[in-house]
């Protein structure tokens, strides 16, 4: 609960020690103005989140124009609620447009669960529900459907902090607060102090949405506060086949489209203010400057129109679901397993065996720091030419090695 995340059912999450439920899914970039990673984790809520998944785009080439769209998916459960705080180094404050916030008397706690303030550290505040109760001086209100806006600064330099757009549906749930900075209480050591988190506070944001069987998709955009290209607004447009557009209107700088796909093999057609856009693939995003698109960049194989631009047969990463390339993956995992590399590290190779053209890689297991592997990536066909675990070798055949993702 003291990051900038999602929380399902009011509990903390459930700590994976060896990562064998967490799979990064997509990690791209077009080494200009558009990076993109997507992950998810089947362990961090198991049992109650069927889906627990994000996505984040970084667009832009610098901290003077960049922003950053965050889609955060969860599928399961009763309760959702997406988190952002305000800085861990320094006093800073919150300010929320587009709600209209009144004085909360309860608590973010679920009913019935206790909470005792630490009275020294390592002392008892109550079990995995009860992390809530440290929040406290909450408002309340909710969205109108409309995007709102949350501006996270600091006291001491107003210009530094973050702008965050939200996308909220009609009705569900504000509350901003203020909750322990636990990094200042630990007075700069890793080792916190809880008896002094009364000391230090920071803003703390809720979205909260409630539910039966509850599927939600939280949308946000970030931007520096000292951006020279601020954005004046962000709106989701209706899309076909389960795909999602993001319309952010950058003032004069023009107007950015983020896209994702519901179905890669689903083409999608989406009547913007801009003309008729058709996007097939799994990731897109593309760029107007004036009434005309300048430049994009579209990951998997498939299709991106809009007006006279046009990208086809993307060079970007691509997701092989065939049984042959199934096959291939079962096969490498077992190689790996047979040489000792342990299960985090097979996770993390064999998830994304093809990272972008990467001729050479050397890869540390975590669990053991003597222990290492190295493979030689060919451009087309990735194979792993060499794997050393100590003294063991082995060689495996990996999925197709990916190809930059251009505009």
């Amino acid at each position: 609960m003291s990051h900038n995340t999602v929380v399902v059912n009011g509990r903390e999450s459930s700590l994976d020690r060896a990562h064998a439920g967490n799979r990064l899914r997509t990690f791209v970039g077009d080494g200009k103005h558009f990076r993109l990673a997507a992950a998810e984790s089947r362990s961090a809520y198991a049992g109650a989140a069927t889906e627990y998944s994000r996505t984040l785009a970084l667009i832009g080439s610098d901290s003077a124009d960049c922003y950053l769209v965050d889609v955060f998916n969860v599928s399961g459960g009763e309760q959702h609620d997406y988190l952002l705080h305000g800085s861990a180094d320094e006093d800073s404050e919150a300010v929320l447009n587009g709600v209209s916030l009144a004085p909360f008397t309860g608590t973010l706690l679920n009913p019935g669960a206790r909470f005792t303030p630490p009275a020294h550290q390592n002392a008892p505040i109550g079990n995995a529900e009860s992390a809530y109760g440290f929040v406290k001086d909450l408002r309340r209100g909710e969205s109108a459907g409309s995007t709102a806006t949350l501006a996270l600064a600091s006291k001491a330099t107003p210009r530094a902090g973050v702008l965050t757009h939200l996308l909220a549906p009609a009705g569900d749930g504000f509350f901003l607060g203020e909750a322990p900075s636990i990094r200042r209480a630990s007075g700069g050591h890793l080792k916190e102090d809880e008896s002094q988190l009364d000391r230090f506070q920071s803003p703390l944001f809720c979205w909260r949405r409630r539910g039966e069987n509850l599927r939600s998709e939280f949308i946000a955009v970030h931007q520096p506060l000292s951006t020279k290209t601020p954005i004046a607004a962000v709106e989701k447009l209706p899309a076909s086949g389960g795909a999602l557009v993001v319309r952010i209107a950058r003032g004069q700088a023009g107007t950015d489209y983020f896209l994702r796909a519901g179905n890669p093999d689903s083409a999608a057609q989406i009547q913007t203010p801009d003309g008729l856009l058709s996007f097939r693939g799994e990731y897109a995003w593309i760029r107007l400057t004036g009434a005309r698109a300048s430049e994009g960049c579209l990951v998997g194989r498939g299709e991106l129109r809009l007006g006279g631009f046009a990208r086809g047969k993307s060079r970007g990463i691509q997701r092989e679901n065939s049984r042959r390339e199934r096959c291939r993956r079962r096969r490498c995992r077992g190689i790996l397993r047979r040489c000792g590399i342990s299960a985090a590290s097979r996770a993390l190779f064999t998830a994304h065996p093809g990272l972008r053209r990467w001729d050479r890689a050397g890869l540390h297991d975590p669990l053991d720091p003597t222990a290492s592997f190295i493979c030689r990536l060919p451009n087309r066909g990735a194979r792993a030419s060499g794997i050393r675990a100590g003294r063991r070798r082995a060689a495996a055949s990996l999925l197709p090695s990916a190809h930059d993702c251009r505009p």
